[in-house]
C-alpha cells in the first residue's frame, strides 16, 4: 500500500513538473514532451494496478518471555584441538592493531575477538550480563566500585597465569590509550 502511494505521488510530481514547464512559457521540444508523456503513460499500469496484493502481518500481543527448550549438541566424535597449525581468515583489509582497546573497525575486531576475551559479556539471546574471565563481580552500594573475582584457571598463550595486575594494566591502558576517549564498540 505504501509502495503504491509512493509511486502515485511520484507520477503526480512528474505531471506537475511537465505542467509547470508548459505553463511557464518555456518551449519544450516536441520529441521530449512526447517521450515524457509516453514514459508516464507506460508506467501508470505498474503504478495503479496489477501486481500481487500486499500481505499484512499482524503481530501477536503475546510474546514469549523466555526461550523454550535447549539444543544439545553431540560432541562425542569431536577431537580436542592441538597447539600449532595455521588459521586462515579472509578479510577485505589487514587489521590496524592487535590491541582490542583501540580496535574500531571490523578488520581489527574480527581478529582481536578471536584472541582476547572479556571480563564479562552480554548474552545475545537473553541480554543478561554473564561472566567470561570473571567468576563473579560485585558492585558497591554507591555504584563507584566494582570488585571482580577472576576465574582461577585463566592463562596467557604462553601458559602463564593471568593475574589481577594484568587486568589492572589493561584497564589503565583503556583509560589512556589512543586519543584518550573511552568508548564502547559494537
Amino acid at each position: 500500500m505504501v509502495k503504491n502511494l509512493v509511486k502515485k505521488l511520484f507520477c503526480l510530481k512528474i505531471l506537475a513538473i511537465l505542467k509547470k514547464k508548459l505553463k511557464g512559457g518555456k518551449k519544450m521540444k516536441k520529441s521530449m514532451l512526447l517521450l515524457s508523456i509516453l514514459l508516464l503513460v507506460a508506467g501508470l499500469p505498474l503504478t495503479f494496478g496489477g501486481g500481487e496484493p500486499e500481505t499484512v502481518v499482524e503481530e501477536s500481543a503475546e510474546k514469549p518471555s523466555q526461550f523454550e527448550g535447549v539444543v544439545e549438541i553431540d560432541r562425542s566424535g569431536w577431537e580436542i584441538g592441538k597447539p600449532g597449525g595455521l588459521f586462515v581468515l579472509a578479510q577485505l583489509s589487514d587489521p590496524k592493531s592487535f590491541n582490542p582497546v583501540v580496535a574500531k573497525e571490523t578488520s581489527t575486531t574480527d581478529v582481536t575477538d578471536l584472541v582476547w576475551d572479556n571480563i564479562i559479556d552480554r548474552n545475545q539471546l537473553t541480554l543478561e550480563w554473564e561472566p567470561r574471565m570473571a567468576e563473579k563481580w560485585e558492585i558497591s552500594d554507591d555504584e563507584k566500585t566494582v570488585t571482580i573475582y577472576l576465574r582461577k584457571n585463566l592463562r596467557w598463550s604462553d601458559d602463564k597465569p593471568i593475574t589481577a595486575e594484568d587486568v589492572i594494566f589493561t584497564m589503565n591502558d583503556i583509560l589512556i590509550a589512543g586519543d584518550g576517549i573511552i568508548q564502547s564498540r559494537p
